[in-house]
């Protein structure tokens, strides 16, 4: 029997999975973020998002949204956005937020200042028509007009449409008509008028509003159970141009310290909650400055006559009385609805003539009153305050304001510094205390309140500034973006005032800090570095202030002020809207007056300072504070942007903040409002 032998096969695969190691990455989850926000669109047409503030913290201060996911949304709408792509901040590299434009909340916009133009058709059968080029370069469609509907306006004019229908893409087109036509550029009211319109600023009052505040204020003033106060040294400051004058202050020297009386108009007395008055400067919000104008928030029968605390007549007033330490830290305070009788009309200039010659001063026998002891001891008491402030840390922002001079006919001929002296920033000190008093007297008795809140600065925002900072030279140390205190950006400050850069360090130090606003909830003022703030010292001017003394009147009569809770959360909301407005408004007027001085200096040239550097050019400030843009394009060489230092830098230069230049005037846009100018020479 043959003996079985045992075959082997060669194995020509193996049947045994090899493992490789995956070159693959996991996929990561997208980030997907649902907000709302309103839209901002800069003058170079970026479109970016605003979010709310509850966003803000994981979203950053803005949201980029490109050109093909804007969805017909224009500048000002409130939207709802689907973010992408989180914000990037790094040593290397900062980004904002992406997006996409999902729903149209809101449109904020309905009327658009604009210049026409007559378009004539090339293919027959189709009628000449009209295109409208918005002013604002933030609006960047145009609006189409059919010949009828351009009313009695003309090729060339600039006018106020009324939008129809809006855009439903980038480039799309808009359409409208025609509801008003304005006067030529330049001519007298023109101007003023069309930025009026751009800023939505109702500037005449209905007749129903002028007859109620006819009837309040021909009433005589008596004191009715008032405090009486008439035989008291309270007196007022203000600029000499001012009328509606509604805060007067006094001062008495006591064993632990001081008591001082801020006493403000009780405008309240007048202005009864939902009446004609009432509605209008509710719409209004605030009383707007313009170079020589004023458009008041309420009828001048009462802002500037019974409302207006004039010297030598009685007036109706709601006085804090504020018990101060000899550290200027507030004890106690009182208020009180009085009548008072101011004994001198201060005007600022005459006053800070007096602290400069004292008894030598061409004023001194007017204001005699107040010597030896009321305003010696006001000076005194302004010293400790101002102390006290800069040791808990609030910010001094240094910052150039405008003081325009005009001819008869309205021409500015003249535009300086304007300069503050000691009694204006005495006022400031006082109006501050009294404000922080009585924030503190509203949470402390439980009630309704509208608080002027400034929120931490954002922190990516902040770590910018941050890093400017530190590569500018500046000490940071122990200062995060996140818990940045106002005393440590308190220190970077003062080394820039030694470093003769106060000025500019201010300014990206503003663009970086979270804008106040108006809360009925006590949430802190960071600028001032205090937790209790609210507006209080100007119901003339200001609807926040009025709220908070209507809602002081009804619990010191005893009507309760809890009735008023509903009311101060809206009065909040909108007297930040019309703020922003206000404040818009009167910037537009500022620039418009230097660029019509301007105008007439096209060709010369000027020394000046870089005040703002971005990737496109940089922004130069003449000594008066006239601005103008040097563009890239116009400069030899190829820069690069530095966004870390705010600097623009190529071969042979840098280009930073606070540098001197030679420039020349080139271009002055009375439309836009904006300058051009060329570099002779870096300094």
């Amino acid at each position: 029997m043959k003996k079985k032998t045992k075959t082997t096969f060669k194995k020509k695969h193996s049947r045994i999975p090899i493992k490789f190691k995956s070159r693959v990455k996991p996929k990561r989850e997208r980030f997907r973020k649902e907000i709302a926000g309103t839209v901002f669109v800069t003058r170079r047409g970026a479109y970016f998002v605003e979010p709310d503030d509850q966003f803000i913290e994981e979203i950053g201060t803005k949201v980029f949204i490109a050109p093909e996911r804007q969805n017909g949304a224009i500048h000002g709408d409130y939207v709802n956005v689907t973010v992408t792509k989180e914000q990037k901040i790094s040593d290397y590299d900062t980004r904002s937020a992406e997006g996409t434009i999902r729903e149209i909340i809101e449109r904020k916009t309905s009327q658009i200042v604009a210049t026409l133009e007559k378009i004539v058709p090339k293919k027959s059968g189709r009628g000449e028509y009209y295109r409208a080029f918005p002013d604002d370069m933030r609006y960047t469609f145009i609006i189409q007009i059919e010949k009828e509907d351009i009313a009695n306006a003309a090729d060339g004019d600039k006018v106020l449409c009324e939008i129809d229908r809006y855009p439903t893409s980038r480039g799309a087109m808009c359409y409208g008509h025609v509801i008003k036509k304005f006067e030529p550029v330049g001519a007298a009211g023109s101007d003023y008028e069309v930025i009026l319109f751009q800023n939505g600023i109702r500037y005449e009052f209905p007749p129903q509003v002028s007859k109620e505040a006819d009837d309040v204020s021909s009433g005589a003033v008596m004191p009715d159970g008032r405090f009486d106060l008439r035989d008291k040294m309270i007196f007022t400051i203000d600029s000499e141009s001012a009328k509606d004058l509604d805060d007067a202050i006094s001062l008495e020297k006591t064993e632990n310290g001081y008591l001082l009386g801020v006493h403000i108009a009780d405008v309240s007395h007048y202005v009864k909650y939902d009446g004609e008055i009432d509605k209008e400067a509710f719409l209004r919000g605030t009383s707007i400055y313009f170079t020589d104008k004023v458009i008041p928030m309420l009828p001048k029968a009462l802002s500037n006559g019974v409302c207006s605390l004039s010297g030598g007549v009685d007036r109706y007033a709601l006085s804090a009385l504020i018990t101060l330490d000899k550290n200027g830290e507030i004890v106690t305070t009182e208020l009180k609805k009085t009548i008072i009788n101011s004994k001198v009309r201060g005007v600022y200039s005459e006053l800070n003539d007096i602290i400069a010659n004292r008894d030598k001063s061409e004023f001194y026998n007017k204001y005699s009153c107040l010597f030896p002891n009321t305003f010696p001891e006001m000076i005194r008491l302004y010293e400790i305050l101002d102390k006290k402030s800069k040791k808990r840390g609030a910010l001094e922002l240094d910052t150039d304001e405008a003081e325009i001079l005009l001819d008869r006919s309205g021409f500015p001929v003249e535009i300086v510094k304007r300069e503050r002296g000691i009694s204006e920033k005495l006022i400031e000190q006082f109006m501050l205390c009294a404000n922080e008093a009585v924030a503190s007297w509203l949470k402390k008795n439980d009630l309704p309140g509208v608080y002027r809140v400034h929120a931490n600065p954002p922190s990516d925002a902040m770590q910018k500034f941050l890093e400017f900072a530190n590569e500018s030279g500046y000490d940071i140390s122990g200062a995060e973006a996140s818990t940045v205190t106002p005393m440590q950006i308190g220190k970077i400050l003062s080394q820039a005032e030694k470093d003769g850069k106060g000025e500019i360090v201010s300014s990206i130090l503003l663009r970086c800090l979270a804008k106040a606003e108006y809360r009925s909830v006590c949430d802190g003022h960071f600028g001032l570095a205090t937790k209790m703030y609210c507006h209080f010292t100007s119901p003339i001017r200001r609807y926040p202030d009025l709220s908070v003394h209507r809602i002081i009147s009804a619990y010191l009569s005893g009507e309760g002020a809890d009735k008023y809770k509903d009311f101060a959360k809206k009065s909040a909301e909108n007297s930040t809207e019309c703020e922003l407005r206000a404040l818009c408004a009167e910037r537009s007027i500022d620039d418009l007056y230097k660029c019509l001085y301007l105008s007439r200096r096209i060709g010369k040239s000027y020394c000046g300072c870089v005040r703002t550097v971005l990737s496109s050019g940089f922004f130069v400030s003449l000594e008066n504070t006239c601005e103008g843009f040097v563009s890239l394009s116009s400069l030899s060489g190829y820069y690069v942007y530095d966004e870390k230092r705010y600097a623009l830098v190529s071969k042979e230069r840098k280009i930073s903040l606070g540098d001197k230049v030679e420039i020349k005037i080139e271009r002055v846009n009375l439309s836009d409002r904006s300058c051009d100018m060329s570099v002779i020479n870096f300094l």
